[in-house]
């Protein structure tokens, strides 16, 4: 079994300005990414029962930063950014024919 996640606004939320008592940590950019609540509960449980990936219409640079702080144990298995999407109308589309 395979499961595809996103990053923003599923594992983490970013914002531009600082949220009180909430754990985060700063992007080069000097936004605030906030982790979401057993994030890393989740992932660990997840590697143990099926193959996942992360798939974001996000740079590699900042997809990296990313995972490189909530995969303590290194289970994601696949990363897809925004160079492995489709651009459409404006858009960057996520095609799932890639993680094959």
């Amino acid at each position: 079994m395979k499961i595809i996640l996103d990053l923003d606004n599923t594992l983490v939320y970013k914002s531009s300005r600082k949220i009180q008592n909430l754990r985060y940590f700063s992007l080069n950019d000097g936004s605030y990414v906030y982790i979401r609540p057993f994030t890393h509960r989740f992932l660990n449980s997840l590697s143990q029962i099926c193959d996942f990936f992360i798939y974001t219409s996000a740079t590699e640079e900042y997809a990296s930063q990313i995972i490189n702080y909530i995969d303590n144990n290194k289970c994601i298995q696949k990363k897809l950014c925004r160079n492995d999407c489709v651009y459409s109308n404006g858009k960057y589309l996520k095609d799932i024919k890639k993680l094959n």
